[in-house]
């Protein structure tokens, strides 16, 4: 018997990015649950009450099963600032340029309502690569983040002048 997958488990088809779904919960709890250390705990936590805020990239295998298999969020901190957070692909779908997608997704999605987007990597080069640029560590970020054992993180920040346009007030949304 070889190593490799049935063939019905193979990823038949990507899907583009989509913003998740109520019923996607369970799929993106199971996907980011799996990114802990390397994700904070508290994103699989707060998913209950942030799922709203993910995109999500959809495979479906040869048998017409749908799965996600990447995610991303821009969650809302203040009027001007979101933080881009919970970029994960599965390690089935890495090297595909989907993290890259979901950054630029996300982004594009910023410029409709905040001035500022932020993010608490361990992949700054990732992030470099599509504007961010490494800053001090900021009041927002919780003491248990900046210390947590593993891999050091990075404070990045995408700021307006690279991009992403300020907006009047009255087009804020939640989430952008």
């Amino acid at each position: 018997m070889s190593g490799a997958a049935p063939e019905r488990s193979q990823p038949r088809h990507v899907d583009a990015i989509s913003r998740a779904r109520a019923g996607d919960l369970a799929q993106l709890k199971a996907l980011l649950g799996g990114a802990v250390p390397d994700c904070a705990p508290q994103t699989v936590w707060e998913l209950p009450w942030t799922w709203q805020c993910y995109s999500v990239v959809r495979a479906r295998g040869r048998d017409g099963t749908e799965r996600i298999v990447a995610c991303g969020a821009l969650r809302e901190l203040d009027e001007e600032l979101c933080e881009l957070r919970g970029v994960y692909v599965a390690p089935a779908f890495r090297g595909r340029g989907l993290a890259a997608a979901l950054i630029e997704h996300l982004l594009a999605r910023a410029a409709h309502g905040v001035r500022r987007v932020v993010c608490v990597t361990r992949k700054p080069e990732l992030f470099a690569r599509h504007g961010f640029v490494a800053v001090a560590w900021p009041s927002w970020i919780d003491h248990a983040r900046r210390t947590r054992s593993g891999a050091p993180r990075t404070a990045m920040a995408y700021l307006a002048e690279r991009g992403v346009s300020a907006a009047p007030a009255t087009s804020h949304r939640r989430c952008a």
